[in-house]
C-alpha cells in the first residue's frame, strides 16, 4: 500500500511538471477523475506529490512509512518558515522519519510545532 501511494505520488508530480494531460482543464481535473477525488482533494494530492521530501518518500516508497505518516509529516514540514536552513529542514525530516517508524499518526501530529 505504502509502495503504490509512492507511485502514485511519483506519476502525480511528473504530470504536474509536464503539464497535465492535454484532454483536461488541469491537472487536478484528471487527478480527481482517475482517483474519483473532490478537486480540492486532488489539489492537495498534487501539493503533496510536489513537496520535496526526499527522506520521507524514500521511506515511503520502501514500505517504511504508512501514507498516514507521510501525509502528517508533509503537513508538518509545509509550515516550516522559509528561512530554514536546508541542514535543519533535512534533520527535521530525518527526526520526523524515525519517529513515525516507531509511533503512531498521532505522535507524529503532536511533535513539537505540529
Amino acid at each position: 500500500m505504502a509502495a503504490d501511494f509512492a507511485a502514485q505520488l511519483e506519476s502525480i508530480a511528473e504530470l504536474e511538471a509536464r503539464g497535465g494531460p492535454d484532454d483536461f482543464p488541469s491537472t487536478a481535473a484528471f487527478v480527481a477523475s482517475a482517483l474519483r477525488l473532490s478537486l480540492r482533494e486532488a489539489r492537495e494530492r498534487i501539493a503533496l506529490a510536489c513537496q520535496e521530501l526526499p527522506l520521507a518518500r524514500s521511506a515511503l516508497s520502501e514500505g517504511n512509512l504508512s501514507p498516514r505518516h507521510f501525509v502528517e509529516i508533509a503537513r508538518l514540514l509545509a509550515h516550516a518558515p522559509d528561512w530554514l536552513p536546508s541542514e535543519t529542514a533535512t534533520a527535521t525530516e530525518q527526526a520526523l522519519v524515525t519517529v513515525a517508524g516507531q509511533a503512531s499518526v498521532e505522535t507524529v501530529r503532536k511533535w513539537p510545532g505540529g
